[in-house]
C-alpha cells in the first residue's frame, strides 16, 4: 500500500510541474482547464482513499484556514464587477483553480523522494531553456508559427526569450522558481556526474533568465539567491561575503549590458539607462497612484476581476491615447489584488503569504544544520522569487506563473506543517 501512495505521489507531482513546465501555457482553454483539474481530483481523491485518516487532517488542517480565508475573500471580485462575464471567467480560470493545486502540492510532495523529484523538475526546467535558447538564436518558434497564436511573437522573437511559456515575463518566473532548485542539488548530490549535472543545470538556467530580459526575473533572481543564502549561511560574515558577491555579479550584468545596449535592443532593458528610464517608471508609478482613486470609489471589493482594463480610461484618462488596450492592465499583482478585490480580497492574500511565511520561518529555525534546511530554503527561495516577479506584471492572470505559485505554497505549507514529521520516514 505505501508503494503504491509513493508512486502515486511522486508520478503525480512531476506530471503536475511537467504540465505546468510543457503545456499550462499554451493549453489554457476551458476543456483543458477541466482535465487537469479532474486529473488532480481523480489522484487527490485515490491518496485519500488509501489512507484517509492521514490526508483527511492534511487536508482539513486548522494551518490552512488562512487560505480558505483567502478564496472567501476572492469571491469580493465578482460583487461590484460590471461584466459579469469577464468577472465569472477570471474566477473560474485563476481563483477556482487554487485549492486543487495548492492541496494536490501539499498531499503528494514526498520529502524521502526529493531528490528524484527535484532532479526531474530541473532537468524539465533544462528542456525549457533549451527550446527557448534555440528561439532564441534562430529568431524562430514553430509553436507558435504552426500550432497556436502568440501575440507577443513577432514582438519578441529573436529578442527575448520566451520559449513555451508564451511571453518573457512568465518564463522568467518560471526559472526563477526553478534556479534555486538546482542549487540545492549542486549541495546534495554526491556523485561527481549528478553534481556537474546540476551545476550545469544552474548554469544554463541562469543564463536563460538574464535572456528573457525580464526586469521582474532580474529583481526575482537576486531576492531568490539573497534569500537561500541568508538561511544556508547562519554566520553574519558568510552571508556578507556572498551578498557582496551576488551584487557584485548583478552590478556586472547592467555593466555589461550598458556596453551591449546599442548591439542588442534587449540589453538595454537590463542597462544603467534602461533601468532608470524615466517613462517606464511613470508608466509604473501612474498604476499605483490610480490605486487611491479606485479605492476612493471602490473600497471593500474592488473593481471586478479584469475590470482594471475596463476602467483603466475612466482612472487614467492622461494614458487612455498613449497605452494600447493590451497594455490597459494593473503590470503589478498587488496593484491588481486592491484594485479588483479590493481591500477585503488584498488582506485575505496578505494574510495568507504572512501565516505561511510565518510558519516556514518557525521550521526553518527548528532545524539545526544547513543541510536540513536545504529542501525548504529551496523552495522558499523560489517562493520569494516568484513575490517579487509579482511587483512587476500581473501574473497570477497568466496560467503558469499562477499555477507555479500556488503549487509552490501547497509545498511549502507540506514541509511547514505538524504532520510532515509523522509522514516522512527518510531525512532528505
Amino acid at each position: 500500500m505505501r508503494k503504491v501512495i509513493n508512486f502515486i505521489s511522486v508520478a503525480g507531482i512531476i506530471g503536475l510541474f511537467a504540465w505546468i513546465s510543457f503545456f499550462a501555457a499554451i493549453l489554457t482553454g476551458d476543456i483543458w482547464r477541466f482535465r487537469v483539474l479532474s486529473a488532480l481530483v481523480i489522484l487527490l481523491t485515490t491518496l485519500v482513499l488509501l489512507d484517509p485518516g492521514f490526508y483527511r487532517k492534511l487536508i482539513f488542517s486548522k494551518e490552512d484556514i488562512y487560505l480558505w480565508i483567502f478564496l472567501l475573500t476572492m469571491a469580493g471580485g465578482l460583487v461590484n464587477a460590471t461584466n459579469q462575464t469577464v468577472a465569472y471567467q477570471h474566477f473560474w480560470a485563476f481563483i477556482f483553480t487554487v485549492p486543487f493545486f495548492y492541496f494536490f502540492a501539499k498531499a503528494a510532495f514526498r520529502e524521502e523522494y526529493a531528490m528524484i523529484t527535484l532532479r526531474v523538475l530541473c532537468f524539465m526546467g533544462l528542456l525549457v531553456c533549451i527550446y527557448g535558447i534555440i528561439e532564441f538564436i534562430t529568431g524562430k518558434n514553430f509553436i507558435y508559427t504552426d500550432l497556436i497564436y502568440n501575440f507577443c511573437y513577432d514582438e519578441f522573437k529573436g529578442q527575448r526569450m520566451m520559449s513555451i511559456q508564451v511571453h518573457p515575463a512568465p518564463l522568467g518566473t518560471y526559472l526563477i522558481a526553478i534556479l534555486p532548485l538546482s542549487i540545492v542539488l549542486i549541495f546534495k548530490e554526491k556523485k561527481r556526474y549528478l553534481k556537474v549535472l546540476a551545476v550545469i543545470f544552474a548554469a544554463v538556467i541562469f543564463i536563460s533568465i538574464i535572456m528573457t530580459f525580464s526586469r521582474g526575473a532580474f529583481l526575482g533572481v537576486f531576492m531568490a539567491v539573497l534569500t537561500m543564502l541568508f538561511f544556508l549561511f547562519r554566520r553574519k560574515k558568510d552571508f556578507f561575503i556572498s551578498a557582496l558577491i551576488l551584487f557584485a555579479l548583478g552590478i556586472a550584468i547592467i555593466v555589461i549590458s550598458s556596453l551591449f545596449r546599442h548591439m542588442h535592443l534587449s540589453f538595454y532593458r537590463f542597462s544603467l539607462d534602461g533601468l532608470t528610464e524615466p517613462y517606464r517608471h511613470s508608466y509604473k508609478l501612474n498604476r499605483f497612484i490610480s490605486i487611491g482613486s479606485i479605492l476612493r470609489d471602490h473600497p471593500f471589493f474592488g473593481l471586478g476581476f479584469d475590470h482594471y482594463r475596463i476602467f483603466f480610461d475612466y482612472y487614467l484618462p492622461h494614458l487612455a491615447k498613449v497605452v494600447s488596450q493590451q497594455s490597459k492592465v494593473p503590470d503589478c499583482v498587488y496593484v491588481l489584488l486592491l484594485t479588483e478585490t479590493g481591500i477585503v480580497g488584498f488582506t485575505g492574500f496578505a494574510l495568507f503569504v504572512y501565516f505561511l511565511f510565518k510558519k516556514i520561518i518557525c521550521r526553518l529555525k527548528s532545524l539545526p544544520k544547513n543541510e536540513d534546511r536545504l529542501l525548504l530554503a529551496g523552495f522558499l527561495s523560489g517562493f520569494v522569487g516568484i513575490l517579487f516577479a509579482f511587483l512587476t506584471y500581473d501574473a497570477l492572470y497568466w496560467t503558469a506563473p499562477a499555477y507555479l505559485f500556488w503549487s509552490y505554497a501547497g509545498i511549502l505549507a507540506c514541509l511547514t506543517g505538524k504532520s510532515s514529521a509523522q509522514r516522512h520516514n527518510k531525512p532528505f
